[in-house]
């Protein structure tokens, strides 16, 4: 056994051990519990728990952030404290204002949910607590914390039922025992300095670990959710202690992806040794806990809930085994988002509507539920699967050539004309006056001192704003203009290419939002016999500035689908910076057929089929203002369009045989 795999067992088997604590304690107090409430009672309390967990979805997301930032050595603590405290008092407004209507639907006492209103600053700041230590592997706190949790609920419920009778009671001894968790992790002083770059990679990861978790939190909750609302109270609160006791599945594979985590974010290991590890772990944990599941369901049931439940024993082995499935796909998205890829978080989050649609529209009994269950989390475990099989082109980092700042050199390039070019530079334009000429004047100073003859051609799209004339006024020797009526952003990028001089062709686009200090980095390998190299919003070690959160969900959304559907493996398809050479060139834009947004992902398909070779690198992206992309009308494009390849392979339109 090697030692990150010894590491990630001893971690495990920590955490394992604190899990089945609580396991203990909660199984024992929902023993004691539900033979005193009843079915209806504990149905009451069991819906108000499942609401806890999805609103505990933000705290969780703080938690995944301070990980993974502890993790590869930073300290995210002196910045997410007090974000954690803003957004927990911002939470616990919205939930006191939909207090009303939601304690109506979930029928649950209206005092519970402003309760749990009022403690989410608390959660919220345990999440970045609990992060820190799980990052910084400290897995004895960190265990012990989830311990104190539940054994201090515990210990308050006698408390807690001489002031409130019944499961008030229970709900607020549950409430109660927070304060002690953040006491027990507090540490004293903000934490370490870090700089804004390195709030800002904090920051984004948030927002695929957020899909990740509110996927998790919809698929672990909605059927609980949905039952109490839609069937009876008595078959309710069946249902929902066999969901209680189902969880000891999903939380045994949990212990197994928090102790990996930290391995993962830190490349303490290779990827694909954690990756089928934690899979192996997970299925073993998840495997043997519903195997006895399925053995001695009659006699898990009765023994802890009692006869009153007997009809819960029908449901426990399949309950469980679609608890397996979600766990082993969760175990998957868990390793790849600890790498910083978000795509399998948001397929994740696909999938819980998939399953929440299913159980809008079919629920009229528990086995309906758990059909609905079973067909959503069988798919989601075969596309996570599915989509981790396809193996990426590497993200490279290669080393930098020196790229020095030269107007000397730009003057002179500026004005004797080459007769013989290396590089060709085209930009597709259109409408483009104000942002054009800083553009072109950062260009031509940056590449005109990396010592390679090179020309700039601007490829118009039909502008009605005058960007040629505007253009040709430089009067620089070596750059181009070519004027055409509009086709689209790919017509543009193919007329420039193919009046392209030199062996290898980069097209960047016109504002500039992929830096050109980026280049000397994909010409180095193109030198090394790539075919194509990508910059890329979505490898690893890859800054995206100013870019919205709506862009950057429907970005995750489109990347997945993009990967399924058309095979392209290339995460970022659609970023405005390539480098081809002379196979590509030769090869693929002659095939091109698409002309507008989408024919970035068409250059890949045609790579993919022809077999070249494709490197993808980080960068430095900033979203300027006043672009053209429009989230919703160019998704729906390129949804379309994907399926437009699809057709354009299969007529025979891209001549493989030439």
């Amino acid at each position: 056994m090697t030692s990150t795999a010894r590491r990630a067992l001893n971690g495990s088997t920590l955490l394992l051990a604190a899990i089945m604590v609580v396991n203990v304690l909660n199984y024992g107090y929902a023993l004691v519990l539900g033979r005193a409430l009843g079915p209806e009672a504990y149905g009451a309390y069991a819906t108000f728990v499942a609401l806890f967990l999805i609103v505990s979805l933000w705290p969780l997301t703080l938690q995944q952030v301070a990980a993974r930032a502890a993790a590869t050595g930073e300290s995210a603590r002196a910045y997410l404290q007090p974000l954690a405290v803003r957004s927990g008092l911002g939470l616990g407004v919205a939930l006191a204002l939909l207090a009303v209507p939601v304690s109506g639907v979930l029928k649950v006492p209206l005092a519970w949910l402003l309760g749990l209103a009022a403690l989410s600053p608390l959660l919220c700041v345990t999440g970045v607590l609990r992060g820190e230590a799980q990052g910084e592997s400290r897995f004895l706190p960190f265990g012990l914390n989830m311990v104190l949790e539940h054994l201090g609920k515990i210990v308050l419920t006698p408390l807690a039922l001489l002031v409130v009778p019944g499961a008030s009671g229970a709900a607020l001894a549950t409430l109660a025992a927070f304060p002690a968790t953040v006491a027990h992790l507090w540490r004293r002083g903000p934490g370490r300095a870090v700089g804004p770059d390195a709030r800002r990679a904090a920051l984004r990861f948030a927002v695929p670990a957020f899909a990740g978790l509110a996927a998790q939190a919809v698929i672990m909750n909605s059927d609980v959710l949905i039952v109490r609302a839609a069937l009876p109270t008595a078959e309710s609160g069946v249902y929902a202690a066999v969901s209680i006791i189902g969880r000891v599945v999903f939380y045994g594979a949990w212990a197994v992806s928090t102790a990996i985590f930290p391995m993962v974010a830190a490349r303490a290991g290779k990827g694909r040794e954690l990756l089928w590890l934690s899979l192996g772990l997970t299925l073993a944990v998840s495997g043997s806990v519903t195997a006895v599941c399925a053995l001695f369901p009659s006699v898990i049931v009765q023994a802890l809930f009692g006869g009153g439940y007997a009809a819960g024993a029908a449901i426990l082995a399949p309950y469980a085994l679609i608890t397996t499935l979600y766990a082993l796909s969760n175990a998957a998205s868990t390793h790849a988002l600890a790498q910083g890829q978000g795509s399998t978080a948001y397929l994740s989050a696909v999938f819980a509507v998939l399953q929440v649609t299913l159980l809008a529209v079919h629920h009229a009994t528990v086995q309906a539920v758990l059909q609905d269950q079973l067909i959503a989390q069988s798919l989601l475990l075969l596309a996570t699967l599915a989509l981790l099989r396809r193996r990426s082109p590497a993200a490279v980092t290669a080393p930098p050539k020196e790229s020095p700042l030269s107007y000397a050199e730009f003057q002179t390039w500026k004005a004797q004309s080459l007769d013989t070019v290396e590089l060709s530079i085209v930009i597709p334009a259109y409408n483009e006056t104000e942002r054009i000429l800083p553009t072109l004047g950062a260009i031509a100073v940056a590449v005109s001192g990396m010592g390679v003859p090179w020309e700039l051609i601007v490829s118009d799209d039909g502008s009605r704003d005058g960007t040629a004339d505007l253009v040709e006024t430089l009067g620089w020797a070596n750059l181009r203009v070519l004027r055409h009526a509009n086709t689209g952003k790919g017509g543009a990028v193919q007329r420039g290419v193919r009046a392209a001089r030199a062996p290898r062709v980069l097209f960047a686009d016109a504002d500039n939002s992929t830096p050109i200090e980026e280049l000397p980095r994909l010409l180095a390998l193109l030198d090394e016999g790539y075919d194509i190299v990508v910059g890329s919003r979505a490898a690893s070690g890859a800054v995206e500035e100013n870019k919205s959160a709506l862009r950057k969900l429907v970005s995750g959304g489109l990347r997945v689908t993009a990967r399924i559907l058309s095979g392209v493996t290339v995460q970022d398809t659609q970023c405005g910076f390539k480098l081809f050479g002379p196979r590509a060139l030769q090869q693929v834009f002659t095939r091109q057929q698409m002309q507008g947004f989408s024919f970035d992902l068409e250059l890949l398909y045609l790579a993919h089929r022809l077999r070249l070779r494709v490197a993808e690198v980080p960068v430095r992206w900033f979203d300027a203002p006043g672009s053209k992309v429009s989230s919703v009308r160019d998704s729906l494009r390129f949804l379309r369009d994907i399926y437009a390849v699809r057709r354009l392979d299969q007529s025979g339109a891209y001549r493989w045989e030439a």
